[in-house]
């Protein structure tokens, strides 16, 4: 449901858009990013100095 939620929202190239959730969550909403050609995962460390 949250992927389909984020699917919804209208994005571009130039947008980030930050997830924060628990363990359980992110296992599956990783899965489901890495399938879509629409997002790309980026490590927080390279946002946070």
């Amino acid at each position: 449901m949250m992927f389909a939620n984020m699917n919804n929202i209208a994005v571009n190239k130039d947008d980030r858009i930050f997830v924060l959730m628990g363990a359980t969550h992110t296992a599956f909403f990783k899965d489901f990013l890495r399938r879509s050609p629409k997002y790309k995962e980026v490590s927080v460390f390279e946002y946070l100095k």
